[in-house]
């Protein structure tokens, strides 16, 4: 059985998913990262594989972002030398893991959506992102939002302003700055009380033939920060009292979909701030010994995966973290200012002191 199908998307069909897209490309990058979680795909177990698929190849983002997560993760311990169990039943955890040590660890897996997608007013920001791609542009274009506007992102009219700024370039002069700079010199855009700074950046005449990505990045500004929140809650739905983990340790694994996520904004999550306490307290979650951060993993960025596992200052289960080669950090509280003890896989350590 294959993980990936193979698909012919039509010129004028643009692929209606993640899944469709990287099933369709013929990219080097792209095929070396599809063969990789084919690979995985081989070593998953096969108990309710049917459901497991379904998900795979959802349209829905988040289902599709979770069952990629469940397969990265399990091959993940795998690779760390760990004996890996999946576990399909309700109320048990996703994985067991046992250590070169013979330490038994119980590991859950969640996503964390973005902000951009759960917030009403700005919903419509993804038909800016469907509009883009469906013009045949020669450009990637970078999009920061300096100020929202009180409604709804105004997509049209910012289409037909980047689309004029676009047909003023000069194609071959922006080829030949792109080989010397990321992004051009960027342009402030005000239309229906929104500030929005774009910049270009010319694509190679081979990738602009079959290119249907013109967003090269997306970034802030659409509505305040409420990454914590989200965070909080993808938390708050795996806490021990919603699972049969009898005692042993137990780690949170989340992937955040959140575009830009800052380790501050993390940390507000776990530790919480004057206003409100975070997830990691001394008077509550002390059985989750940890929580395994990856950022926006997708199909494209699994060969290089961003995870950091944070251990819990307050755990009633402690995890050793040499048993884990993998950046880690330990939140050491002094008074009302706390210091992050940084582990990093090659067994360096630093101490970085926070307010």
């Amino acid at each position: 059985m294959r993980l990936f199908d193979d698909i012919e998307i039509p010129k004028n069909r643009k692929p209606a998913s993640d899944y469709e897209l990287i099933c369709s490309s013929k990219k080097p990058d792209t095929i070396k990262c599809r063969e990789l979680i084919e690979h995985w795909f081989d070593r998953f177990p096969k108990d309710k594989l049917n459901e497991f698929l379904g998900r795979f190849k959802s349209k829905v983002t988040e289902h599709h972002a979770g069952a990629l997560f469940e397969l990265f993760v399990y091959n993940l311990c795998l690779s760390l030398g760990f004996q890996t169990t999946r576990n399909t039943i309700g109320k048990i955890p996703d994985f067991k893991i046992v250590t070169s040590t013979n330490e038994t660890i119980f590991l859950e897996c969640t996503i964390s959506g973005d902000s951009i997608s759960k917030d009403p007013v700005h919903k419509n920001s993804n038909r800016l992102h469907e509009k883009l791609n469906e013009e045949n542009l020669k450009y990637w274009i970078k999009i920061e939002v300096e100020k929202a506007g009180p409604n709804p992102i105004p997509e049209g009219k910012l289409l037909r302003i980047i689309k004029s700024k676009v047909n003023l370039l000069d194609y071959e002069q922006e080829l030949l700055n792109a080989r010397k700079e990321n992004f051009s010199e960027e342009q402030l855009i005000s239309v229906d009380d929104w500030e929005i700074q774009v910049s270009f950046k010319a694509k190679p005449t081979e990738i602009f033939i079959e290119s249907t990505d013109n967003i090269g990045l997306f970034i802030g500004g659409l509505m305040s920060i409420e990454s914590p929140k989200y965070l909080a809650q993808a938390l708050n739905e795996k806490r021990t009292r919603n699972y049969e983990v009898n005692g042993v340790p137990y780690i949170i694994a989340l992937n955040s979909l959140e575009i830009g996520l800052t380790e501050y904004e993390f940390l507000k999550a776990l530790i919480g701030d004057t206003k409100k306490s975070g997830f990691f307290n001394k008077n509550k979650n002390t059985s989750v010994s940890g929580v395994l951060l990856t950022k926006r993993l997708n199909l494209w960025n699994v060969r290089e995966p961003n995870l950091t596992l944070y251990h819990n200052p307050w755990t009633k289960r402690p995890i050793n973290e040499n048993i884990f080669n993998l950046n880690q950090v330990k939140i050491e509280f002094t008074n009302r200012n706390y210091k992050l003890v940084r582990i990093y896989g090659d067994g360096e350590t630093m101490i970085e002191n926070m307010m």
